[in-house]
């Protein structure tokens, strides 16, 4: 029942209410319900949930191996397999305070930028909570590995490429780093990830994107 205890605190200490009706659902139903996932190919739905709207999911739904593909800073990022296709599930965990609220705003990043998921941002397949543990989690396409330091040069206009996408779209990602950029390993091009940091600056936009532009510069010369 540990688990249970400690997602009842986490959800007192935000002022969220334990979701009963919803418990214990099988993917199935619940999502359809709730728009929380999608078809091979096409990005999640934009519906918008509070935490108690939030469908749910059994390891089994996400085809969690158990395999650690990386390591973020409010959970670990598994490997899984959603609707035939490999995926990254980026898991939030409750022992974070501020789980729910970083959860929240990666999600409602990759559903602005909708238009560039399978392009330079990997598809966002579903989201929701898990069973047995209540973490919040994104279910997203697993598009690679990645990328070795060493090689990031090589990569440069892909790079560059993707950065301006987004911000073209008004978003500046705020994090890049070798570490948040997979290569797909289909067409080789470069896929942008962890969007926990990303902002939509309404003053000093510009500044914001030379900015980042500076820093990836930066990292392709190795500085």
């Amino acid at each position: 029942q540990q688990w249970q205890q400690q997602r009842q605190q986490q959800d007192k200490s935000q002022g969220r209410q334990q979701p009963k009706a919803q418990r214990g659902k099988p993917k199935g139903e619940h999502a359809a319900q709730e728009g929380g996932t999608s078809s091979p190919g096409r990005p999640a739905s934009q519906e918008s949930h509070t935490v108690e709207e939030l469908p749910w999911y059994s390891f089994a739904d996400v085809g969690l191996t158990g395999s650690c593909m990386g390591y973020g800073r409010l959970g670990n990022v598994v490997q899984g397999t959603i609707q035939g296709r490999p995926a990254a599930i980026k898991m939030f965990e409750l022992k974070y305070r501020d789980s729910y609220s970083c959860f929240q705003h990666e999600l409602s990043m990759y559903q602005k930028l909708e238009e560039l998921q399978g392009g330079c941002l990997p598809w966002l397949l579903c989201y929701g909570r898990l069973h047995h543990t209540g973490a919040f989690f994104l279910g997203l396409s697993d598009e690679g590995d990645p990328m070795d330091p060493a090689h990031v040069a090589r990569y440069g206009d892909a790079i560059r490429r993707a950065v301006r996408e987004l911000h073209a779209r008004g978003v500046v990602h705020n994090d890049i780093h070798a570490g948040n950029l997979i290569v797909n390993v289909k067409s080789h091009e470069v896929n942008l990830v962890d969007l926990e940091r990303s902002s939509v600056p309404l003053e000093g936009a510009e500044s914001a994107k030379a900015k980042e532009v500076q820093v990836v510069d930066a990292l392709l010369s190795g500085a």
